[in-house]
């Protein structure tokens, strides 16, 4: 008979641990992120669109991907074509790159705000493994982060940083930009906060950094790569990636925008089909 409660209780404990294992398991592939890919029109960028669209289909429906870019001959302030978010504007460094973005983010909310836990500002030319990063978001319950942190310690006239005020400022590189539903509408609610003489991801690290310095933050720099230039050989960059294991994000951003085109597309290739 003791015999016979010690294996009952066994049998229970067992249930009880893999109920909880499938419940976590299910939270992790329900964490649901938007993919905001910052895009312009030209001829590389459109390579890359057609490459990366094909890749991140196949994480949906956890990962739904929108690019986004400026149009001034649409006639709508958003017209959502397929995957591509039109928004009328005319293309700038700045403001334009940050005013589309946030313009960007209100459409989201506006038409998605229930379904998605992460919105991540990514951009045409970095390449996101979204099962290594559903990893990360899922054990790190953060509310804005990056795959790659920057502290500014530098001048860049371009950029709009004119002076030292802002230095000593952490933000996440544009190409990852983590932010939790929580935090998007922190920003859109204090839009008036938003300094729009800088770049994109330095204004809005900056709108934490100043007004919410107690948020939750996550970095993943550990697990950032940027490509270097292999004049697009194959065999060199496989070697190369294989050489770094669990990367999140690869970014490519070199001289020649038609080589980052072809390690593109063998990044990809491989990643779908690692050998």
């Amino acid at each position: 008979m003791i015999l016979l409660l010690i294996l009952i209780t066994l049998i229970l404990i067992t249930l009880v641990y893999l109920l909880l294992t499938k419940k976590n398991k299910e939270n992790f592939i329900n964490n649901k992120i938007i993919n905001l890919v910052l895009y312009s029109n030209n001829e590389q960028y459109n390579e890359m669109y057609k490459l990366t669209k094909k890749y991140y289909k196949s994480f949906e429906p956890n990962v739904k991907t929108i690019y986004y870019r400026f149009n001034d001959k649409i006639t709508n302030e958003y017209e959502l074509n397929d995957d591509i978010l039109e928004i009328k504007g005319t293309e700038s460094y700045i403001p334009g790159i940050l005013d589309k973005t946030i313009k960007a983010f209100e459409y989201i909310n506006k038409y998605y705000y229930y379904n998605y836990n992460y919105i991540i500002r990514s951009n045409i030319s970095t390449i996101i493994n979204f099962n290594l990063l559903q990893e990360k978001l899922n054990t790190n319950n953060i509310e804005y982060g990056g795959v790659l942190k920057w502290k500014l310690e530098w001048i860049d006239v371009q950029s709009g940083i004119t002076d030292k005020s802002l230095f000593g400022t952490i933000y996440p590189s544009g190409t990852g930009i983590i932010l939790s539903n929580k935090s998007v509408n922190l920003l859109l609610n204090n839009k008036d906060k938003i300094n729009y003489n800088i770049i994109d991801d330095v204004a809005i690290g900056s709108f934490f950094h100043i007004n919410f310095k107690d948020i939750k933050t996550g970095w993943f720099d550990n697990q950032f790569l940027f490509v270097p230039d292999f004049n697009g050989d194959k065999n060199k960059l496989i070697e190369f990636i294989k050489s770094k294991p669990n990367i999140i994000a690869y970014r490519n951003r070199n001289n020649n925008r038609e080589i980052d085109v072809k390690q593109m597309d063998i990044i990809i290739n491989y990643l779908e089909t690692p050998t």
